[in-house]
């Protein structure tokens, strides 16, 4: 049920408060007090009623006799308490320290004796509902934190993400790829393994983007993209290093088995057809293939990679080159 409350973010000042009493001249003198104080008034005379009242309505603030047959009020606390967070407070004549202490480790937030005094009841009452709205408040203000929080999050991954990729193809871009290498470097000497690069290039792309158009040319650098993630492994790494320019990083591999995935990829790429309006085009890839050389460093020997790319492009295009170290 809704209730009437104050403008948003301001105390509201309208409960609704659950009296359990067994006796009528109890409930009709709290009854009074709380209605004068412009709250809404639920009467309940025993302990098993006031537990189904609780279970079945918004209650804000629950005023309890301790001394009532059936169900006393220390079980029914106990009770109320236990399906959720409903401020109990008792409102009995049993004053003895014994008693005010078994509420309160029943569960109540308060303890008025009766006779009791209607100033005394009605600040006791506005005091939790101010504090139930504080806390409601709170727990709002913290729902509200934790999704701008989630937000956030998924913001940073996405601006993170977005940093190391290329937005056109979905690969890791040169900043995100040399950042890879290196910790592929530093995994190699930790466990004295070695790595291998394909530097691949698409052959004569220029000519694809000035006579189809580089909407064309995009599809076809896609589809050429997709060849490669198709024909590497799992653990293998591919960047866009330039413009038509990719770097594959092979971990664990040596360079025999580098040569083989360049030439199991320039094979594939040599067949693949991009359908691009009536047109239906192909792409060729020139590779350049190098083993990590430990104390050369990874730039060297990415160059070794691009300098036997080149070659490869200067004698025709279409072919896997290697960069076989010398001896010493």
């Amino acid at each position: 049920m809704e209730h009437p409350g104050p403008p948003r973010g301001s105390v509201r000042v309208t409960a609704r408060v659950l009296i359990v009493d067994d006796s009528a001249e109890n409930l009709r003198a709290l009854e009074t007090v709380v209605l004068g104080l412009g709250h809404r008034v639920v009467r309940a005379t025993s302990g098993e009623e006031a537990i189904t009242v609780v279970e079945s309505h918004d209650v804000d603030i629950v005023l309890l006799n301790s001394t009532m047959p059936g169900l006393d009020g220390y079980q029914t606390c106990a009770r109320i308490v236990g399906l959720g967070w409903v401020p109990v407070i008792f409102v009995t004549a049993e004053s003895n320290p014994q008693s005010v202490a078994r509420g309160f480790a029943a569960g109540a937030v308060d303890y008025i004796t009766i006779p009791f005094q209607p100033s005394e009841v009605a600040a006791r009452v506005n005091q939790q509902v101010k504090l139930q709205a504080y806390q409601r408040d709170l727990r709002e203000t913290n729902h509200k934190l934790e999704i701008a929080n989630r937000e956030l999050s998924r913001a940073l991954a996405e601006v993170e993400r977005l940093a190391m990729t290329d937005p056109l193809t979905g690969l890791l871009n040169r900043r995100a790829m040399t950042e890879r290498l290196h910790e592929e470097e530093r995994r190699a000497a930790r466990y004295k393994s070695t790595f291998s690069f394909l530097m691949g290039d698409l052959d004569h792309f220029k000519r694809i983007n000035d006579e189809h158009g580089h909407e064309c040319g995009d599809q076809v650098l896609v589809s050429a993209v997709g060849v490669l993630r198709d024909g590497v492994r799992g653990e293998d790494v591919i960047a866009r290093w330039g413009g038509e320019e990719f770097l594959i990083m092979l971990p664990q591999t040596h360079l025999d088995g580098a040569i083989a995935t360049a030439e199991k990829l320039r094979s594939t790429m040599e067949g693949a057809i991009t359908p691009c309006g009536s047109d239906r085009l192909g792409v060729t890839i020139t590779f350049g293939v190098a083993e990590f050389q430990p104390e050369a460093g990874i730039d060297a020997s990415i160059g070794r990679a691009d300098r036997a790319l080149y070659r490869g492009k200067g004698r025709g295009r279409n072919q896997v080159v290697a960069d076989v170290p010398g001896p010493g």
